[in-house]
């Protein structure tokens, strides 16, 4: 009874330090998937997240659809993200992706292979990335705790502040229900961190 919690996107300054500290109240970490811009706006944070345990994952440099581009696009927008990365930590970006909206082909998942990514998809996601139809607290709690399930990769995205809102009383719920929080670096076949060779 595992939980791996992935957050997309991270456009919100504000919630990303709230997010982590509800993670540090309850011993969890999580994959943060970014672009380039907030890295560079945000170093303090990316920081901040590496130094907790949990991740910054690949999301492209500029949040676009890669499942019909050239393997050199393709690279130009991973790199753009581990170029950020290193510059705001000095280390090299953990190698995982995750295609911006889900939308991938069998090219592009190669393209990721061969930089060395494990991709990375989800077995939970809800309507939470729309800013103006934000659904209730207990609305997004029920949608949550509706879906769960053992080896769940959630994916919420960290701007939503009904995730925010419910995210204390989510993590709770699930470690009443005897469920503990995962790494990706726990997931078998996963690349680890910095790894080129898997």
């Amino acid at each position: 009874k595992v939980i791996y919690l992935t957050f997309d996107d991270c456009p919100n300054n504000g919630n990303i330090p709230k997010i982590l500290d509800v993670l540090d109240a309850h011993g969890a970490t999580a994959a943060f998937f970014m672009n380039e811009a907030y890295i560079r706006s945000h170093p303090e944070v990316i920081c901040r997240i590496a130094e907790s345990g949990s991740i910054v994952g690949n999301h492209t440099a500029h949040h676009v659809s890669l499942s019909r581009v050239t393997f050199e696009k393709f690279s130009e927008e991973l790199k753009g993200v581990e170029d950020a990365y290193r510059e705001a930590t000095g280390e090299e970006l953990p190698k995982y992706f995750r295609p911006p909206q889900g939308l991938f082909s069998e090219k592009t998942l190669s393209y990721a292979e061969e930089m060395g990514y494990t991709t990375v998809f989800w077995s939970f996601r809800y309507t939470d990335w729309d800013l103006y139809n934000q659904p209730s607290d207990d609305k997004a709690f029920s949608a949550i705790m509706a879906e769960t399930h053992p080896g769940e990769i959630a994916l919420l995205h960290a701007q939503a502040p009904a995730n925010l809102h419910v995210l204390d009383r989510v993590l709770t719920a699930w470690e009443e229900a005897g469920y503990s929080f995962g790494s990706l670096t726990d997931i078998p076949n996963a690349a680890p961190i910095g790894s080129p060779d898997n």
